[in-house]
C-alpha cells in the first residue's frame, strides 16, 4: 500500500507534470531539441535533454549537449564587471572614458552603469539586431567607425538595447585585469563553480557536443517573416563581442551559475542586488516593458507583484530565470529560433513550489 501510494505520487508529482508539459510545448511550438535545468533551494529537481540536437544526424538532446545562449552571455559579463566593483578597481559611475581614454569625447558621459543597463545612449556597432550585421567586422574599424556617429541620447536619458555597451564592457575587463575576458571568465566562473561544458565561441568554431541552430524565420533588417520549412541558422559574432553573445554551455552549468549569484557565492547579497534592481533613468523614471519588466545590470527585472524574477533571454532561443523569493532557478535552453524560451521558463516554474526566501 506504501510502495502504491509512493508510485502514484511520483507519478503525478512536478517533476513528471513538467516533463510532460514541456513535451507538449515542444510539439506545439516546432521545437526539435530542448534542454531543461530546474534547481530548487540549490537542489537538482530536474535536468534533461528532450528532441534532437541534430535532426539532421538524429543525434539526442543530452543534460551534456552545449547550446548557444547568445545574449544570455551578457549576464556572465555584468556579473564580472560587478566582481570588479566589489574589488574596487572602479564604481559604477565611472566614466567609460576614465578607463578607455582612447573613446571619442562625446563619449565622456557615459558610465559604467549606463554601459551595464543599456542607457549610455552611444551609437550601436550592431546595424541590425535581427541579421546582426556590424558596421565592420574589425574592432578597430568598427569603433572607429561609430565614434564618428552621433548619441542616440543623452547618457541616462533613455534606455535602448545596444551592443556596443558590451563590447566596450569587455574592453573594460581586459584592461583592469590585464588578461582576455575568457580567461577571467574561467578563473573566476567557470572553474570555481564547475562549468566544464562553458566555451566561447560563435558558429563558425568547432564546439565539441554543441547542437545545431534552427529557425522557421527569415530575419529582415526591419522585421520578420515565417518561411514554412526547418532550416539551420548560423549565429556569428565577432570575438570582440562574446561579452555580449558568444557563450555556450549546458542547461545545467547556466543553472548553477545563477544558482551562486542567487545565494552569493560570486557576489556579495548587496552587490547582487543592485545588479537585480530596474535601473532609473536621470528623470528618475523607471522604463518598463509589459507593465513590470524592467532593466538592471545586465539582467531583465520583472517586479511582478507576484514576487521578483531576474533573468535574460537570447537569441529567442534560451532564457533563464531566478524567482528569488522562491529560491528557484529555471534554465531553458532550446535549438530553435523563436521557440519563446521566457515563455517556456515561467510555465516550468509554475510545476515547482514556493521553496525559501531569497538569501
Amino acid at each position: 500500500m506504501i510502495l502504491s501510494l509512493l508510485l502514484f505520487q511520483a507519478a503525478t508529482g512536478p517533476v513528471t507534470k513538467a516533463d510532460a508539459w514541456i513535451r507538449e510545448q515542444m510539439t506545439a511550438r516546432k521545437i526539435p531539441g530542448m534542454a531543461v535545468a530546474v534547481l530548487q533551494d540549490g537542489r537538482p529537481v530536474l535536468n534533461k535533454g528532450f528532441g534532437l540536437a541534430s535532426v539532421e544526424l538524429k543525434v539526442p538532446v543530452t543534460t551534456e549537449t552545449r547550446f548557444p545562449i547568445a545574449s544570455v552571455t551578457k549576464i556572465f559579463t555584468a556579473t564580472a564587471v560587478m566582481d570588479l566593483v566589489e574589488q574596487g578597481r572602479l564604481t559604477l559611475d565611472t566614466p567609460a572614458r576614465a578607463i578607455l581614454p582612447e573613446l571619442p569625447e562625446a563619449w565622456q558621459g557615459a558610465t559604467v552603469r549606463q554601459l551595464l543597463s543599456h542607457t549610455s545612449g552611444l551609437p550601436d556597432i550592431v546595424e541590425s539586431p535581427n541579421t546582426a550585421k556590424m558596421v565592420s567586422t574589425n574592432e578597430d574599424s568598427a569603433f572607429a567607425i561609430v565614434a564618428t556617429r552621433p548619441l542616440d541620447f543623452a547618457p541616462g536619458a533613455k534606455w535602448s538595447y545596444n551592443q556596443t555597451n558590451y563590447a566596450l564592457l569587455g574592453r573594460i575587463i581586459r584592461k583592469l585585469t590585464g588578461k582576455p575576458f575568457p580567461e577571467v571568465y574561467a578563473e573566476r566562473f567557470f572553474g570555481p563553480l564547475g562549468m566544464k561544458s562553458a566555451v566561447f565561441g560563435d558558429a563558425r568554431a568547432v564546439v565539441p557536443g554543441r547542437t545545431t541552430s534552427y529557425t522557421r524565420l527569415k530575419m529582415l533588417p526591419n522585421g520578420v517573416e515565417p518561411i514554412d520549412s526547418l532550416r539551420t541558422v548560423q549565429y556569428v559574432y565577432e570575438p570582440f563581442l562574446h561579452t555580449a553573445a558568444g557563450l555556450n554551455l549546458n542547461a545545467g552549468d547556466l543553472a548553477r551559475f545563477v544558482e551562486a549569484v542567487r545565494t552569493g557565492r560570486v557576489l556579495k547579497a548587496a552587490t547582487r542586488d543592485t545588479m537585480w534592481t530596474a535601473v532609473r533613468l536621470a528623470d528618475g523614471t523607471v522604463p518598463r516593458q509589459l507593465g513590470t519588466v524592467g532593466f538592471g545590470l545586465g539582467w531583465m527585472v520583472d517586479d511582478a507583484p507576484t514576487g521578483k524574477m531576474a533573468g535574460m533571454e537570447g537569441g529567442a532561443a534560451a532564457a533563464v530565470r531566478v524567482y528569488p523569493s522562491r529560491g528557484l532557478v529555471v534554465a531553458v535552453l532550446t535549438n530553435l529560433q523563436g521557440a519563446g524560451p521566457s515563455e517556456l521558463a515561467d510555465g516550468i516554474a509554475r510545476f515547482f513550489g514556493t521553496g525559501s526566501s531569497q538569501r
